[in-house]
C-alpha cells in the first residue's frame, strides 16, 4: 500500500511538471466575455463578440456603463460583470471626457479585423507628456465573487496612427491598477507628465503590461498565436472584497510620431486555469485506481 502511494505521488509529480506554465492561463473555452467597442455611426462588431456601441461623442455623455450579466448574488465560473468606463484629461476628477468613437476600416489584420475597425479614444490634452490622460476601466461581479482571478486583454490600436512610436518598441497604452495621474502628482514628477520613452522607472514596476504590437507578455492567453495580440497587453487581476476591479489605461508612446490619443477597440475576460495541473494530476490517480481494481 505505501508502495502504491509513493508512486502515485510521483506519477502527480512527474504530471505537474510536464504540464507548462502557460497550461495555466486562459484558453478560448475559458473566455467569459469578448466586447468589441463599436462606433456610434457605423458599428460593425466581430463574429461571436458583444458589441458595446458608443457614442459618437462623449463629451457629455460619459461615463458610460454597460450591464453584461452582472447578478450580484451568485458567482458561478462565467459570471459577467458591470462595466463602467470612464475618461480624464489632464490629471481631472470629473469623467465624461472622451473625444468619441471612430470608424476606420482596417483590412490589414484578418485575424482582429472587426475588432479594430472601429474604436473610442481619449483625446490627448497638450500638457506636454504622457500619463495624466488615461481612462478608468471598472468591473463589478459582486460581492459572490470577492477574490476570484480574472484575465483581461485589452485592444488599443488606431490604423490611422500606427507609427506612433516606431517598432520594435512601439505601444499603444500602459496598464496598471495605479492611477498614473495620481501617481505622478504624488511623487512630484513634472506635472504635463512624462516624455514619450521616459516612463519613471517605479512606475514601470506598477505596471500590468504595455499594449505591444505582439502582445506582452507572449503566451499568455487564448489570443496569442490565434490573433496575435496586435496591440493589446493581457494580464490578471484579483478582485477586491467587492468583486471589483479598477483598471487604468493611458498612452504610452516611443515617440511623439503620430496621434497622442488613447485608443480602446475592445477586451476580453476569461477565467485563469490554476487548476489544471490538479485536475491532471487527478486524472493520473483514477487511472491508478481503475488499474488496480
Amino acid at each position: 500500500m505505501c508502495k502504491k502511494l509513493i508512486f502515485s505521488a510521483f506519477v502527480l509529480a512527474m504530471v505537474m511538471l510536464a504540464v507548462p506554465a502557460s497550461a495555466q492561463m486562459t484558453y478560448p473555452e475559458n473566455v467569459i466575455l469578448k466586447v468589441d467597442i463599436d462606433a456610434f455611426e457605423a458599428a460593425d462588431t466581430q463574429t461571436d463578440w458583444t458589441s458595446w456601441e458608443m457614442p459618437n461623442y462623449w463629451g457629455s455623455y460619459g461615463p458610460v456603463v454597460k450591464n453584461f450579466g452582472y447578478n450580484p448574488s451568485e458567482c458561478a465560473y462565467n459570471s459577467k460583470p458591470m462595466v463602467k468606463i470612464s475618461a480624464f484629461k489632464g490629471g481631472t476628477t470629473g469623467g465624461g471626457q472622451f473625444g468619441g468613437s471612430r470608424k476606420r476600416y482596417d483590412g490589414s489584420d484578418m485575424s482582429l479585423g472587426k475588432v479594430h475597425d472601429d474604436l473610442a479614444y481619449l483625446p490627448y490634452s497638450e500638457l506636454g507628456g504622457l500619463g495624466y490622460d488615461y481612462m478608468e476601466f471598472w468591473f463589478n461581479f459582486g460581492p459572490a465573487c470577492a477574490y476570484e482571478t480574472r484575465e483581461y486583454t485589452f485592444w488599443t490600436y488606431d490604423t490611422a496612427f500606427q507609427y506612433a512610436g516606431e517598432l520594435p518598441n512601439s505601444r499603444w497604452a500602459a496598464w496598471s491598477l495605479t492611477n498614473p495621474a495620481e501617481w505622478l502628482a504624488d511623487y512630484l514628477v513634472d506635472p504635463n507628465g512624462y516624455a514619450p520613452g521616459y516612463m519613471p522607472a517605479a512606475l514601470q514596476d506598477l505596471l500590468l503590461g504595455r499594449s505591444l504590437e505582439n502582445g506582452i507578455p507572449p503566451d499568455q492567453s487564448e489570443f496569442d498565436g490565434v490573433t496575435a495580440m496586435t496591440y493589446s497587453a493581457s494580464f490578471e487581476v484579483t478582485l477586491d472584497e467587492n468583486g471589483q476591479a479598477t483598471i487604468y489605461g493611458w498612452s504610452d508612446l516611443t515617440d511623439w510620431t503620430g496621434s497622442h490619443h488613447m485608443p480602446i477597440n475592445g477586451f476580453a475576460i476569461g477565467v485563469p486555469e490554476p487548476a489544471t495541473v490538479a485536475l491532471l494530476g487527478l486524472g493520473g490517480l483514477a487511472l491508478l485506481r481503475r488499474r488496480r481494481r
